[in-house]
């Protein structure tokens, strides 16, 4: 039966809600829910001054009414569980029937039962269900700018508070509602200042040509402070608010997860559009369907118009809708009509409005029978949220990867950065107590080799109850569904024997298609495909790194490797200080002690303070960025070398203290910024100057020696015209370091600066003129390919590995330079995983992803995505990193 009938069916069989008015008159004129209420509890309206929706509130305000409706219902309890980065408290509202209220504890431990089929068995698990509340999660203003949700928020936690209808009891009594009242509060408080800044009127002006509905590139923005997308982030777990969440949301278990979001053109819920993640059950999908069937039927009482299945697909595990149901929650995504940039009025296609209230009335609506649906089922929802785990363990067991091994020793910062995320997933990892020598396979080159693993090595076993969000994190290429290939085959048909002037069919892509943590970490991973995974100890949380002075005579100074994440940072820090260091091109032994290419090296003698001269004070003065980093120091008794260059050769180059611009601002993208404001705020800890793109005409320009600009639009060299151009030109001839990435690199190719010649593929000519294909109708939708480094780069110093993992977005791929170094260039067999056209696929090998190329005394350095990708691509971030501290030494 298809969806549009099973709505009609699920009408006339009575599952959609239907709440009668009771009292004198209803508290909600929209007939969502009648009366009584209890008059002891306040409404937001009588706190605020007016109904949710109406305006739109601060967070401050919502704040203060949560004080005091706590302060008034036995039904509510709050969790303050963190604050964002810009200090503004995150708050979790629990609601339920008092009684639940006081075995809080004893039901997530019977929940949390469930999520353990090794310690529950089918007879406990099925008692569980017939005893147990289930648990309904409401997730609001995760993007933030979409404000109908963080309306929503407030009314529906009053709705549940105050209503003494009988309907909402039974809801109270039989399930724990969790309310996250921002899930990203940064967001809506710029939005919301922003707005109230830009609106015409009381009531804002509904011509959607209006400015009011623009915003400005930092205040219309759905991102955290960072300008991180929050919504992508839930694989990761980059940022500080996702980890606050997800804690909250592994100490809960809950079996149904909505994402509140706005604003499509109508009303959209579940079913789930194509593809859906291949971990993710055929239960939970029945489920969202059936979500889908009740609110379908209840916003056809209404007349109000709604559409599913078109978008926003279940594939990627990093939405707070997939992410849920990677964890066995029927997650789901609510996208609202209104608010939002829609403002508080919007004028339709049609001619009709859509106001901020309507659209928190249809969030409302969507959120009551949801929760009414979930309590309807809830025993076997309950039962199907243990299956997962029980079949998850089949899985593991079933699927040809016994374990996933991670040596002891290698790149031991990402290491711990890849396990605490891990960990914060509730992933079962273990460390090695002893050696074992293993038959394994590389998780990125296929290759199989017996190799030795120390104690200390990490495994995370496949037969363990995430099993199922185990192998949606780390899975090199996950399958997409036929249906949905054939719709990709059919828009591809297409879009090649149409017309120029018809616009092209949509592929359906909406995100990613291949994310595999260990490789987008750069954390060398082994598989064990059969026989017994070795023991260990269950590992609960991972240690700091522990930085040390290797024993030994350091008369000449210390020396470090810029291997692993430690020694980038450690030089970004003495750089930041003060101190002068040097680089080793080459590698160099001191005694019995062998030291890499990239080899950084602090000489005493060298240093401005005189204290720094003398190595124990220098020593001395070291020892806390050593700890703080987890660096390893080893001794230089003297410039000599038993082979390579000595440490007083022309080889030797001077690093100097770069300082940094980065350009900000349209045309630059907000996360293309986003993640380098971070990296160099949070990660390494040193100062930068953002400039405005336009800026770069008029500025004193030799105050910075690197310029950074991030992905962004095609516009920019409009934007800094000729003599813009020029300038920059003459600044990078001078010595400059200029790192351009994205879009941006277009800058390289203008006629005015050629700086590059790189060219794309489409761009060569060809014997057959149908052997290149239109780049406009071939994207590269997030797929994972391998490259080939050019070792003897200085970009590349530090690298321990000849081939990467390479991230591509977009199908900027370019034929190799002939005037600079090629440092990145895909490899013969590139792809590792996601979806690639096959047009595509033999043009790839030979491209290049990253080039240097010097300019007068200064570099140009391009790379043809973003290296640093949702701050989750640690293969190629160490490259933008030596560009900008290696680029203007060499």
């Amino acid at each position: 039966m298809c969806f549009k009938r099973k709505v009609m069916f699920a009408g006339l069989v009575l599952i959609l809600m239907s709440f009668s008015v009771r009292g004198k008159e209803p508290v909600f004129p929209d007939t969502i829910l009648a009366g009584p209420m209890d008059s002891n509890v306040p409404s937001p309206a009588s706190v605020l001054g007016y109904r949710p929706g109406e305006r739109m509130t601060e967070h401050y305000e919502m704040e203060r009414y949560l004080d005091q409706l706590v302060a008034a219902s036995s039904r509510v309890r709050r969790i303050t569980y963190g604050e964002s980065y810009e200090h503004r408290a995150m708050h979790l509202l629990i609601i339920s029937a008092p009684e639940n209220l006081t075995r809080l504890d004893a039901i997530r431990e019977a929940i949390q039962a469930l999520t353990d089929p090794r310690r529950t068995d089918a007879a406990r698990a099925k008692a569980i269900a017939a005893e147990t509340p289930i648990v309904v999660w409401f997730n609001y203003a995760n993007d933030g700018d979409e404000s109908a949700a963080f309306e929503a928020a407030m009314e529906t936690a009053y709705l549940l508070a105050a209503s003494r209808d009988p309907r909402v009891e039974t809801w109270l009594k039989h399930a724990v509602i969790l309310l996250n009242m921002t899930h990203n509060p940064d967001s809506h408080q710029r939005f919301v200042s922003w707005y109230k800044a830009a609106v015409v009127g009381p009531h804002g002006t509904a011509d959607p040509q209006a400015d009011e509905h623009m915003g400005d590139w930092r205040m219309k923005s759905n991102y955290n402070h960072y300008l991180f997308d929050l919504n992508r982030d839930a694989l990761a777990l980059t940022q500080q608010e996702s980890q606050l969440v997800a804690a909250q949301f592994h100490t809960w278990h809950p079996q149904v997860f909505i994402d509140h979001h706005g604003e499509t053109t109508n009303m959209f819920y579940p079913p789930y559009a194509e593809p859906v993640n291949p971990y993710v059950p055929e239960s939970i999908k029945t489920w969202a369907r059936r979500f889908g069937q009740a609110m379908g039927a209840a916003f056809g009482k209404r007349g109000w118009s709604f559409y599913t299945e078109e978008i926003f697909d279940l594939f990627y595990g990093g939405y707070w809708d997939s992410y849920p149901a990677l964890n066995g929650a029927v997650g789901m995504t609510f996208e609202t009509d209104g608010g939002g940039r829609k403002g508080y009025r919007w004028r339709r296609e049609d001619g009709t409005i859509i106001t901020q209230r309507d659209a928190v009335l249809h969030h409302m609506t969507a959120s009551l029978n949801t929760l009414d649906t979930a309590v309807n089922h809830r025993k076997a929802i309950l039962l199907d949220y243990y299956r997962f785990f029980e079949t998850a363990l089949t899985l593991g067991r079933e699927k040809g990867i016994r374990a996933f091994l991670i040596p002891a020793g290698h790149a031991s910062a990402r290491v711990r950065r890849f396990i605490r995320t891990l960990l914060r997933h509730h992933l079962e990892v273990y460390r090695l107590t002893r050696p074992v020598t293993l038959n394994v396979r590389s998780w990125l080159s296929d290759e199989k080799n017996e190799v030795t693993f120390q104690a200390g090595s990490w495994v995370i076993p496949a037969a363990q109850p995430q099993a199922r969000l185990l192998f949606g994190l780390f899975d090199r290429d996950p399958e997409l569904s036929a249906s949905f290939l054939r719709q990709v085959e059919e828009a591809h048909a297409f879009n090649h024997r149409k017309g120029e002037k018809v616009r092209p069919m949509p592929y359906g892509f909406y995100d990613l298609t291949a994310w595999s943590l260990p490789l987008l970490f750069q954390v060398e991973t082994w598989v064990l495909p059969k026989g017994t995974v070795p023991e260990g100890t269950r590992v609960v949380t991972v240690p700091e790194g522990r930085g040390r002075v290797v024993e030994g005579p350091a008369d000449f100074g210390v020396a470090f490797a810029l291997t692993g994440d430690e020694g980038r940072h450690f030089l970004a820090h003495l750089l930041k200080d003060g101190w002068r260091v040097a680089v080793v091109p080459k590698s160099f032994r001191q005694g019995d002690r062998h030291f890499p290419a990239g080899t950084v090296i602090v000489r005493w003698e060298r240093q401005k303070r005189a204290a720094w001269q003398k190595p124990a004070t220098g020593l001395k003065a070291l020892e806390p960025l050593v700890k703080h980093t987890g660096v390893t120091l080893y001794p230089l008794q003297w410039a000599y070398t038993e082979a390579g260059p000595d440490l007083g050769s022309e080889w030797i180059r001077v690093l100097k203290r770069p300082r940094v611009a980065v350009v900000t601002g349209p045309p630059v993208g907000r996360t293309a910024y986003g993640w380098i404001w971070y990296l160099f705020e949070r990660e390494l800890h040193y100062p930068f100057t953002a400039l405005r793109a336009e800026t770069l005409r008029w500025v004193d320009l030799r105050k910075y020696q690197v310029l950074v600009v991030p992905d962004g639009g095609s516009e920019l060299g409009e934007r800094l015209g000729k003599s813009g151009l020029k300038r920059l030109d003459a600044w990078v001839r001078a010595g400059g370091t200029l790192i351009l990435i994205g879009n941006s690199t277009d800058l390289a190719r203008s006629k005015e600066v050629g700086w590059t010649t790189v060219k794309p593929y489409d761009e060569v000519e060809t014997e057959k003129e149908k052997e290149v294909p239109d780049p406009e109708l071939h994207p590269l939708p997030g797929v994972l390919l391998r490259a080939n480094l050019e070792s003897r780069s200085w970009l590349t110093l530090g690298y321990e590995e000849n081939q990467i993992p390479v991230l591509m977005t977009v199908n900027r791929l370019w034929e190799p330079s002939e005037t600079g170094t090629n440092i990145v260039t895909f490899a013969v067999r590139p792809r590792i995983g996601g979806y690639i056209f096959d047009d595509l696929k033999s043009v790839i090998p030979g491209k290049v992803y990253c080039v240097d190329e010097p300019v007068g005394r200064g570099h140009v350095v391009l790379f043809a995505d973003d290296p640093g990708y949702r701050l989750f691509t640690w293969g190629t971030i160490p490259l933008l990193i030596n560009a900008v501290f290696l680029g203007g030494s060499v």
